[in-house]
């Protein structure tokens, strides 16, 4: 691995921290007021909270150890082994938080990542070489495209579910109207894009909600292509882009993960241009 790979490296770790700042003080200010209420459904790492009588002050200790080892490892983000900790304090604090609030899932890539991005350390004596920081980062890659990958295979379990007890394939055509309508009648919007969608032809709905299973399927094989992944991260942010502007459903932490990850990513990417494109398109048809 080549010193300048390291350099970028190195600005992709202070590039994760930060934004991983950004976002604990986006929730922190949102719900530093709620008590936290464990109940039967509360994640397993904070179940422990609900038979102690200060809950509330521990979650808001845990955010300021949360925020301060996030100052640090931004600091010193290759040869702190503080990130490890950060890593535990992000792990118990937003467990607690998830347990209370429905924030959904799109920071989960953050949290399950900061234990690799931990992994990127150097020493002056050597024990850790460029090498080690390119594993390392190879690591967070594949973490946050599995993520994806595990996606599209529920996605696909669940068809296959309803397919085998309806003995139809109906459902292939039937589960984005569903999920559309759901969408806005839960949050109460009308979105021209939804309607204009619900308004196209079944075997539509069908084809765009195999094209979304197929697409996230195929992050397993975009793991063993490195020299993809910043179109790739491209491609993820159009499609959660996409997605909240016909759903309204959100993705900016995902969104920004595959642009630190992917779309920065120190690693040779293979050549984009039309001329290539075209070259290995016409391979396709030529004779012998």
């Amino acid at each position: 691995m080549k010193q300048y790979e390291s350099v970028v490296i190195e600005q992709i770790v202070r590039f994760f921290y930060g934004a991983k700042i950004a976002f604990s003080l986006w929730f922190i200010s949102l719900y530093s007021h709620t008590s936290f209420q464990a109940g039967q459904h509360a994640l397993w790492p904070v179940r422990w909270l609900a038979s102690l009588d200060h809950s509330k002050q521990i979650i808001f200790t845990l955010a300021v150890l949360l925020l301060l080892t996030q100052l640090l490892s931004i600091m010193n983000p290759l040869k702190s082994k503080i990130k490890y900790t950060e890593a535990f304090f992000s792990f118990f604090y937003f467990a607690a938080l998830f347990s209370t609030q429905n924030l959904g899932h799109s920071f989960y890539g953050f949290i399950l990542t900061s234990f690799f991005i931990a992994s990127l350390s150097q020493v002056d004596c050597g024990s850790f070489s460029n090498e080690d920081l390119g594993r390392g980062l190879k690591r967070a890659q594949t973490v946050f495209l599995l993520g994806y990958f595990f996606a599209g295979l529920w996605k696909l379990r669940s068809l296959g579910l309803v397919i085998w007890q309806e003995k139809s394939f109906a459902v292939l055509s039937s589960s984005l109207p569903h999920h559309l309508s759901f969408n806005m009648i839960q949050k109460g919007l009308d979105n021209p894009l939804s309607e204009l969608i619900l308004s196209a032809p079944s075997f539509v709905h069908g084809l765009l909600w195999l094209g979304v299973v197929l697409f996230e399927l195929t992050s397993l094989w975009i793991i063993f292509k490195p020299s993809y992944h910043r179109i790739w991260g491209i491609m993820l942010v159009f499609f959660h882009t996409t997605t909240s502007l016909i759903m309204n459903i959100h993705f900016i932490e995902a969104q920004l993960l595959a642009v630190i990850l992917l779309v920065c990513t120190p690693f040779p990417q293979s050549s984009y241009s039309w001329t290539v494109i075209k070259s290995r398109a016409l391979v396709f048809f030529r004779r012998d």
